[in-house]
């Protein structure tokens, strides 16, 4: 809910983190918030979001269940 990418240390993906990227990048994720697509549009990234795509969900689906059992 915060932004932050799930990871060892919080990370939160906003404008100095992405001015390293080059214009033109992708950026591929489930779901972003709205700081994080203004700072993509302004930089020229262009953001993916799949949280609503169901097919691509469902092909996720194991990758996402093995990872959990091996936590």
């Amino acid at each position: 809910m915060d932004g932050s990418i799930f990871a060892t240390t919080q990370i939160i993906p906003r404008e100095s983190l992405l001015r390293g990227m080059a214009r033109g990048a992708h950026i591929i994720l489930g779901r972003s918030d709205p700081g994080l697509r203004q700072v993509a549009t302004a930089l020229g990234i262009t953001i993916h979001e799949y949280e609503g795509n169901h097919e691509l969900m469902l092909l996720r689906a194991p990758a996402i269940v093995e990872g959990v059992i091996r936590h």
